[in-house]
């Protein structure tokens, strides 16, 4: 099992300790340890202007800056971002194309409504892991969307086309696959 020295450095856990209290650095610490199988290349920093801690966990390509919030792990995190960018971007879709590959791919009119951002979906239970995992996942169903319509469709071909097999046939679309956020 790490220790609280790999996970945070000393006088981080003081500030966060100090400014959050102790059952928050707890729980942070916990959840970061949780992360670290996984997902070596994070770091931790303190927002002294928003009073919270803020990790940088870097994923393949990908850095995910997660911005706790005053209220962790009872409230969702503050702010989330993948390369800069608010992950509401990833989660968010406005074209009807995209939507209609969306909905025969996960069942979903918009990824917002399984996200652990939205505040319903949260619960003291989520961890940072679950959240890392669900990032991942959108992203990777945004590729997916992407890399279909970039091989098998001119603009017309998925609203015209209700039965198209090649999107029952991506690998996103296993009914046996569960998704876990927790």
């Amino acid at each position: 099992m790490t220790t609280t020295q790999e996970v945070l450095n000393k006088e981080l856990e003081e500030i966060i300790t100090a400014r959050c209290g102790r059952v928050y650095t707890r729980r942070l610490i916990k959840d970061l340890e949780d992360l670290l199988p996984e997902h070596t290349n994070y770091k931790v920093h303190f927002d002294y202007r928003l009073e919270v801690p803020v990790i940088v966990i870097q994923v393949g390509e990908d850095e995910y800056t997660i911005t706790l919030s005053k209220s962790f792990p009872f409230k969702c995190p503050q702010l989330i971002t993948v390369n800069g960018a608010p992950y509401s971007s990833i989660l968010v879709c406005h074209d009807p194309n995209r939507k209609k590959l969306l909905k025969e791919l996960t069942g979903l009119d918009c990824l917002c409504c399984r996200s652990v951002m939205c505040e319903g979906n949260w619960t003291i239970q989520t961890r940072l892991k679950g959240v890392v995992n669900e990032i991942k996942e959108s992203i990777d169903i945004n590729k997916q969307i992407d890399n279909f319509i970039i091989n098998n469709c001119n603009d017309n071909d998925i609203a015209n086309d209700n039965d198209n097999d090649d999107i029952k046939n991506l690998p996103l679309n296993d009914p046996n696959k569960k998704r876990k956020i927790h």
